[in-house]
């Protein structure tokens, strides 16, 4: 991924889109939100998302869709559902449910830090 000119990574870690139903690697910039699919999934899914934060709604931890693997017996996943002003999309970290928390904490850092949006309170 090519970043621009003052843009930098501030966070970065594996997740699924839901909306594609595939891996893929996350980066949070100071500028916008990027998620490119790993090398294996099927042609017709997607294969990059880039949303500049300026297009952020706001967002919430929610509960991930059972179907996506809740892991051991009484825990449950959980994915970050990011809102957009051309829709949501659901962000469910690969290897921990306690990443949702990092990302989120990231995301409302460098959003406050720009000036744009807080982080919607969803029980």
């Amino acid at each position: 991924m090519e970043l621009e000119a003052g843009e930098t990574v501030r966070y970065r870690g594996a997740t699924i889109l839901r909306q594609a139903g595939s891996y893929g690697e996350l980066f949070l910039t100071t500028r916008r939100l990027v998620w490119i699919r790993r090398r294996f999934g099927p042609p017709f899914m997607r294969k990059l998302l880039k949303v500049p934060l300026s297009e952020i709604e706001g967002w919430s931890i929610e509960r991930a869709p059972w179907w996506m693997g809740w892991g051991i017996v009484g825990s449950v996943r959980r994915a970050i559902r990011v809102r957009t002003t051309s829709g949501a999309f659901d962000l469910i970290p690969v290897y921990s449910s306690a990443d949702a928390d990092e990302w989120a904490e990231a995301l409302d850092n460098v959003t406050t830090d720009a000036g744009i949006v807080r982080r919607e309170v969803h029980p």
